[in-house]
């Protein structure tokens, strides 16, 4: 008795079960390894190695064991320089962490991690009859028509007025804000910002993931982020993470992290549309390039109280240029890019 095994399909013998002398019936099972996609890699540093700092890469729950690549500042592969280690976890799946070793003057690392699951090679013969063909060629129409609709998102996201500036100007549709010339008479509630020029979304997030864009355009002054709703919003303060605020700021010619002692971040790296990517359960709040599919900056370890809301946070200065809201996204892949995610320290 032969079995033929192709190269993409693992096969096995359950059972063989005699019937007659010369001929035997099988049962096989065809087992498929389904691939995982891991958690949003995340950064932090540990300097209690000795003489020299080091940044640890930390990504959980993939399947198989994905790769690593380190880079420096100039996008240069330093993989090379890293040390990477792959765990089991209680699940069956990998929990891999990789660590190199910098210098106290080095500022800019980024890490990837991307899944090394190959396409099948094998054969396929689909035969469609043309009544199905008529019902697929439909399902693309549809799928078109959604892809290019204004209402392509379900969970549809807004400015919120009564939180927003009185020097604000929204749009009607709630997607665009700029600075007026004139503050607006408008009454006063606690919801609303009276000293800084900001307005939040209308709706607040609880859980899940949620990703949304904004384009900055030239905007001259802007802040973009996340707040949670206990966060003071009158007077003047600090818009910092201890006070519930987690920020990108551009100011001038300028690019900072809203981090406590606010951290400069390369010219190079700021965008036009800006990417925001909230993972409640995790308490992280990612940024990136959409135009470069590329990280910015990740803040880890976000404090608010359970089941507080968070609230997309928008912040301008400009009276020339609109900051835009674009369809957000809820509950998206973990990573919104189609290049691997990568985060930075």
């Amino acid at each position: 008795m032969w079995f033929t095994v192709r190269k993409s399909n693992a096969m096995k013998t359950q059972s063989v079960i005699e019937m007659r002398s010369d001929t035997g019936q099988c049962m096989i099972s065809h087992q498929q390894e389904s691939a995982a996609l891991g958690t949003q890699p995340s950064i932090s540093m540990d300097s209690t190695q000795g003489e020299q700092t080091r940044l640890v890469c930390r990504s959980e729950g993939w399947s198989p064991v994905p790769e690593v690549i380190w880079r420096d500042r100039g996008g240069n592969d330093v993989t090379s320089l890293s040390n990477t280690t792959v765990q089991s976890n209680s699940q069956g799946l990998d929990d891999v962490s990789s660590y190199i070793k910098i210098k106290q003057q080095s500022n800019v690392f980024s890490c990837l991690v991307r899944s090394k699951t190959p396409k099948l090679d094998g054969e396929y013969k689909l035969h469609i009859s043309r009544l199905l063909l008529l019902l697929l060629l439909l399902l693309l129409l549809l799928l078109l028509l959604l892809l290019i609709s204004p209402l392509c998102c379900t969970g549809d996201m807004t400015l919120d007025p009564d939180t927003a500036h009185p020097l604000l100007i929204l749009s009607v549709d709630g997607k665009q804000v700029r600075r007026g010339e004139t503050r607006q008479d408008l009454p006063d509630n606690p919801e609303k910002f009276d000293y800084r020029s900001c307005v939040v979304g209308r709706e607040g997030f609880t859980s899940g993931r949620h990703y949304w864009q904004v384009q900055v355009g030239e905007d001259t002054d802007w802040r973009l982020g996340v707040i949670r709703k206990s966060a003071q919003r009158k007077g003047g303060f600090s818009l910092a993470p201890k006070l519930g605020y987690w920020t990108l700021k551009w100011y001038g010619d300028e690019f900072f992290a809203g981090t406590a002692l606010e951290t400069l971040l390369p010219e190079s790296l700021k965008p036009q549309k800006l990417g925001l990517y909230l993972d409640y359960e995790e308490r992280q709040l990612s940024f990136y390039n959409v135009e470069t599919k590329s990280h910015i900056y990740t803040f880890t370890d976000m404090v608010f109280n359970t089941n507080e809301e968070l609230y997309p946070f928008f912040y301008t200065w400009d009276n020339n240029i609109d900051l835009v809201l674009e369809c957000p996204v809820t509950n998206p892949n973990p990573n919104p890019n189609p290049d691997p995610v990568s985060a930075g320290d």
